[in-house]
């Protein structure tokens, strides 16, 4: 889109996503990628001179950085964002609500720190909230005042998306964002209506509801599975734009869905070797005017090269499948072409300042072996480039199509003691992650009618449920005693199969109420000690006290 802008009027937003900071820090090439991206990204921030940055989620690799990881983040944050550059985006909204940390505020609205390019971003699947105190790395970063956490949900069972309320000029965005939900229940919550967005008010001298509205989450968007994904189409209408966190291939350019558009950035680092890896990676500056927007895709410089292609052997009429050694060199051969490749395109993208600097290149080649052909160390064939690319131990990956293994004349078969990197799941190959799970077992293999006592569907979601593996195994275990309980009392039915469903229908229903209880008092215990509400120019940090949050969730009832 192309439009006049005004800078007293525009809001100029970096939005960037799956930073993965810590990814493979051990890894003597590869351990700073991760660390260098996200210090350009905010020379970028920098550059543009952007009022904000917006991270879609996964900050961080892990829940739990390493102190090493910690220390470089706070590093990097303190160097680039903190600062005397004012600020003149207003936030009208209740702040203690809108965000995480000790403060309850945005950071610049803080008199004890000054910060030149505020940060907000939500949790994704990598850095959410774990553990008793349900506590997350970007809760420690949010308490140092160095980024702002919002789309925390504290009943994950009823999300309530309340805006941040933005201000700049007469240009005004309601930012809403959910941090990352198991994508199971997420879905079932869409499906069902129980993500709750709370609208912006239209009233008072600051009219909102024409604001620019914007939703950023992390969940999946490539569908893996009939439930485990966000469908587009359940998103609600009203918004304007969705920022779409945790896909990793770089969609950025604006798609029309229905009412709203989806930008997708995609990763600042890769963290598989899928082709939608190999896709450019890029940032996105968005300049908000009023009620229109425009998204320029920065490139990002700092990223290792990547080349990912795949080939099946069967297509080369030449290549013996009975001669290992000329398969060997005839995949040696097109490894050289990809790092001849990638070094091409390093010199196209770069100055020739930049040429010198070109890191190690990720190489990927996928093999697909039907036909007769066999397959081979993979480490043994990688010590050749060992200093030629940066992942010298997984450059092949072995697979066989699922069509031309039921065509071949000769059965699968594998030398155990051959150390191979196989995949049978094609998706990889179009840059989707498998990401099959004990549930996903567990449904195909074990049926709820085949169960008398226990209800495999409640089980199957406790097992699924990641975002918290203590308090979910706090969860079976206490189902358990309560079925327990019940087989150990009197019976209510002469008839041994009634009393069977009696007592499984009535496991599920005790474990239903004792959580929707626990749920609704952590509720109640949140809302007892209302924060100040900071709104208007920033002048300092509210003094509200953080709230109790709930680990708990009900299930719904699943008995066939």
């Amino acid at each position: 889109m192309s439009f006049e802008s005004n800078i007293s009027n525009s809001l100029r937003i970096l939005i960037a996503t799956d930073n993965h900071l810590g990814y493979l820090e051990r890894d003597p090439i590869r351990g700073q990628d991760s660390f260098n991206t996200f210090e350009e990204i905010l020379l970028l921030a920098a550059e543009k001179d952007v009022d904000m940055i917006i991270l879609g989620g996964d900050l961080f690799h892990d829940s739990t950085p390493s102190v090493s990881c910690l220390t470089k983040t706070t590093e990097i944050l303190s160097r680039h964002c903190l600062g005397d550059r004012p600020n003149s985006v207003m936030i009208a909204s209740d702040q203690s609500v809108n965000f995480e940390g000790s403060f309850k505020s945005a950071n610049y609205y803080n008199p004890n720190i000054n910060i030149s390019y505020p940060i907000f971003t939500i949790h994704g699947n990598h850095d959410r909230p774990i553990g008793i105190s349900n506590m997350s790395a970007l809760n420690h970063l949010a308490n140092a005042g160095l980024i702002n956490y919002f789309g925390y949900c504290h009943d994950p069972e009823r999300p309530v998306l309340s805006p941040i309320l933005l201000q700049k000029g007469d240009t005004k965005l309601a930012l809403y964002g959910i941090g990352n939900i198991p994508d199971e229940r997420m879905h079932r919550l869409w499906r069902t209506g129980k993500v709750v967005f709370q609208r912006a008010e239209d009233e008072g001298p600051n009219r909102w509801a024409d604001a620019f509205s914007m939703l950023v989450l992390h969940q999946n968007r490539a569908q893996h599975g009939a439930t485990n994904h966000v469908r587009e189409e359940d998103i609600h209408q009203f918004l304007d734009l969705v920022f779409w966190g945790h896909e990793h291939e770089c969609r950025l350019r604006p798609e029309n869905c229905q009412s709203f558009e989806i930008t997708q950035p995609g990763s600042s680092v890769a963290t598989s070797l899928c082709q939608g890896e190999a896709v450019p990676k890029h940032v996105g500056l968005m300049t908000l005017t009023g009620h229109k927007y425009a998204l320029e895709e920065i490139p990002l410089k700092t990223v290792r090269p990547f080349e990912f292609q795949h080939i099946a052997l069967a297509l080369f009429s030449e290549i013996d499948p009975q001669n290992q050694e000329e398969c060997e060199k005839f995949l040696e051969n097109i490894v050289n072409a990809m790092i001849e490749r990638s070094k091409k395109r390093w010199i196209r993208d770069h100055t020739e300042e930049e040429e010198d600097a070109m890191p190690l290149p990720l190489i990927r080649l996928r093999v697909d072996y039907s036909g007769g052909y066999s397959s081979f160390n993979v480490h043994r064939f990688g010590i050749t480039f060992s200093d030629k690319v940066a992942n010298p131990k997984d450059i092949l990956q072995f697979h066989r199509s699922r069509e031309r293994a039921v065509r071949a004349s000769e059965p699968r078969t594998a030398d155990s003691n051959t150390n191979t990197n196989m995949d049978s799941n094609d998706n990889a190959s179009h840059g989707q992650r498998s990401e099959a799970t004990i549930g996903d077992y567990m449904k195909k293999y074990i049926k709820d009618e085949e169960m008398n006592i226990l209800s495999a569907d409640l089980i199957t979601t406790l097992v699924d449920d990641h975002d918290d593996s203590t308090a979910s195994t706090d969860k079976l275990f206490s189902y358990i005693d309560n079925v327990n309980k019940l087989l150990s009392g009197p019976m209510v039915h002469t008839d041994y199969e009634e009393e069977v469903k009696r007592i499984k229908e009535c496991g599920v229903n005790e474990f239903e109420r004792i959580f929707n209880t626990m749920n609704k008092d952590s509720t109640d215990r949140s809302t007892d000690s209302p924060a100040e509400r900071p709104t208007g120019r920033p002048r300092g940090r509210s003094t509200g006290r953080s709230t109790g949050r709930s680990t708990g969730r009900s299930t719904g009832n699943k008995k066939t």
